[in-house]
């Protein structure tokens, strides 16, 4: 009905009972329009009805129990009047309108329209979060505005069945065998979908003030963050409607090491020529990572451009294997940079570097020859590898036989490599020879020919065998000098 029927019937009321006193009156119009201001109500709090076109000598009066009305409101003009309930904890109420004449106060009436009142949880309340950006590991901190009295909240994440990270991915939990039997509660299960919420914070009481809400674990992934929340005066739940994305950082403390492709383990030093790479622990998926060439023990190395060692490869949440681009030859010191997927700018260098050694080359070929001059014979090892020690063992009482021959390319002392003693230092290792594997040596400082008159380059390093009296076998070694890592090349018979 329009609002001017509702005024004129009015009118028309008010000129009939001038007309009518004393001898009768009329009732209150019965039919105006009632609703809520809302029909959602926090727990504990009053609920708001309007009453529209409301008569000037009429009181209104709210109720549930007509025997126990509210108190009788009325306004001086022909307006919307607003009606107070009293504290509403009950899930539901009912409530309507008694509308009594002021000065025919047996002249009263219930009005046809009433308001259903829903006591629930406010789902609109401001979300804050501490920090939208955090380290890898630091906790989630989410401010809740204004949180409603008596209300628990919650920080939780939605998972779908199957494709989601683990909880043990996503947050650095420290206890695995206490995450496996700890529950946590579903606020909200959706269809067929199986989406459910999970619940990582503990339950904070809400006093109409704000509140602190912080993850129980630190974070290990960037997640989507909502705040449930749950009355136990009236068993409702929800979840506000604010969404905090929070990112987190790459972690720049993963544990690294090395191994060889063909054995999928680490041995003392690689195989020379072989084929290795990085084994990445605790990778994230949100990450995505890059080997790069710090240091490299060679004068003259062929290194790939801009010193990357791999493309770039995405986390999977566990450990992950990326190898190297080139073969193994010579000592490397290998970094990785790690850098977030969302946002270029969040790229760092892990903390950890992986050193690399590599075996001697054992591919030579070995020949005996008679030394110029003298007739003793030698063993020729033709192409050898700068920086490494060459020295001949009696196979049958491994005692080395002097002296060693180090080859440094004619270099000169400039450029003659000394000690390994930091790389011992970090390994904590004991010094094992022959691939006895793990063993960095202590400093060994071998000079040899200083190459005063310019000789051209050696193509090969001769090893006398000294004065023989009967058929001889060597066996010819070679020892990096920085390492002290060692290969036997092979055994050579020599005749008299």
């Amino acid at each position: 009905m329009a609002e001017e029927n509702y005024l004129l019937r009015g009118a028309r009321n008010t000129l009939l009972d001038m007309l009518l006193d004393p001898i009768g009156g009329t009732y209150p119009l019965f039919d105006l329009p009632v609703k809520a201001v809302s029909d959602v109500v926090f727990y504990n709090n009053a609920a708001e009805l309007i009453v529209s076109n409301s008569q000037p000598d009429v009181l209104y009066r709210v109720f549930e129990d007509i025997n126990n009305p509210g108190e009788g409101l009325h306004t001086d003009s022909r307006s919307d009047l607003i009606l107070k309930t009293g504290l509403l904890i009950n899930q539901v109420h009912a409530f309507r309108v008694l509308a009594t004449k002021i000065y025919s106060p047996q002249n009263s009436c219930v009005l046809l329209q009433g308001a259903n009142i829903r006591v629930g949880v406010n789902t609109g309340l401001e979300v804050v979060a501490g920090r939208n950006l955090l380290n890898y590991g630091d906790k989630a901190v989410l401010i809740v505005k204004n949180a409603q009295k008596n209300a628990n909240y919650s920080i939780i994440y939605y998972t779908k069945s199957g494709e989601a990270l683990s909880v043990s991915q996503l947050m650095c939990i420290d206890n695995k065998q206490e995450l496996e039997t700890t529950p946590y509660p579903a606020v909200k299960t959706t269809g067929a979908d199986e989406i459910i919420a999970v619940r990582i914070s503990p339950l904070v009481l809400g006093n109409d003030a704000d509140i602190r809400l912080e993850t129980i674990y630190g974070l290990r992934e960037d997640m989507e963050l909502s705040v449930a929340v749950f009355d136990e005066n009236t068993g409702l739940s929800g979840v506000l409607l604010k969404v905090t994305t929070i990112s987190v950082m790459p972690d720049l403390n993963l544990p690294l090491d090395w191994f060889m492709q063909k054995s999928k383990t680490q041995t003392g030093a690689a195989d020379y020529g072989s084929k290795v790479g990085l084994r990445l622990g605790n990778t994230q998926k949100s990450v995505k990572y890059q080997l790069k060439l710090e240091a490299i023990d060679s004068d003259e190395p062929l290194l790939p451009p801009d010193n990357l060692l791999s493309n770039w490869f995405v986390g999977d949440g566990d450990t992950f294997d990326i190898l190297l681009n080139i073969p193994a030859k010579e000592d490397m010191v290998i970094v990785v940079t790690a850098q977030k997927l969302s946002d270029a700018s969040h790229t760092g260098q892990l903390t950890s570097q992986v050193i690399i050694p590599v075996y001697p080359d054992e591919n030579k070929k070995l020949s005996v020859v008679s030394v110029t001059g003298s007739g003793d014979k030698a063993i020729r090892l033709d192409q050898p590898q700068r920086g490494i020690l060459y020295q001949l063992r009696n196979p049958g009482t491994k005692e080395m036989i002097d002296p060693p021959v180090f080859y440094h390319r004619n270099y000169g002392i400039g450029n003659t490599r000394v000690s390994a003693n930091v790389i011992e230092r970090l390994y904590k290792t004991e010094k094992i020879d022959l691939k006895g594997n793990r063993t960095f040596a202590k400093s060994l400082f071998v000079v040899d020919t200083c190459n005063q008159n310019n000789e051209a380059e050696k193509d090969m390093a001769l090893l006398p065998v000294g004065p023989l009296a009967d058929t001889a076998s060597f066996e010819v070694t070679a020892t990096k000098s920085t390492t002290g890592f060692s290969v036997i090349i092979d055994t050579v018979k020599v005749s008299i």
